[in-house]
């Protein structure tokens, strides 16, 4: 029975085969934060460095989101300079949740945080369109915020992609 006990504990505390293949949220967290720096002025590096805290204080829900899509997951993120309030979402095209971060406090936000037709166009990853409806309200909206996108794909190399844009309102008629 102790041989059992000590044999169930080894194979229990061994990861699972979709984790052989996967590095730690941590890892996920940082590879984001570099594709996020690189595309940051330096105003907007410590609102980055946030996003980053964000990732590795929401840790579990972040693995639990990976581990039921590991193909491709897509975060949209804006900090309120105001409040010091991340916002942020992470998505894949079957699942997500929405949340906030302050001061080491990670909560999960009940309400979608950002419209259906953004988050659209990011898991599209359509940057043309996203592009031109904020090109074309430029001159609409005084100091709008600045979102991140990024994109983290794990089918062959694993690998982030990113881009930050101003927000826009989403009409139709544009």
């Amino acid at each position: 029975m102790k041989k059992f006990f000590i044999f169930f504990l080894i194979i229990w505390s061994l990861p699972s085969k979709t984790l052989l293949s996967q590095i730690p949220v941590s890892e996920y967290a940082n590879e984001v934060f570099r594709c996020q720096k690189c595309i940051a002025n330096s105003f907007e590096k410590e609102q980055v460095k946030q996003f980053q805290k964000a990732k590795k204080e929401g840790n579990k829900f972040f693995i639990s989101l990976l581990l039921k899509n590991p193909d491709t997951v897509f975060f949209l993120e804006t900090y309120d300079i105001e409040t010091g309030v991340v916002y942020g979402s992470a998505f894949t095209a079957s699942d997500g949740f929405d949340y906030t971060y302050c001061n080491g406090l990670f909560l999960l936000q009940n309400m979608p945080l950002f419209d259906y037709e953004k988050k659209q166009i990011i898991q599209s990853w359509d940057t043309n369109t996203l592009r031109l409806l904020e090109s074309k309200q430029a001159n609409q909206i005084i100091s709008p915020q600045k979102f991140f996108a990024t994109r983290l794909i794990f089918k062959s190399n694993q690998r982030a992609d990113c881009f930050k844009f101003n927000d826009f309102y989403y009409n139709k008629k544009l």
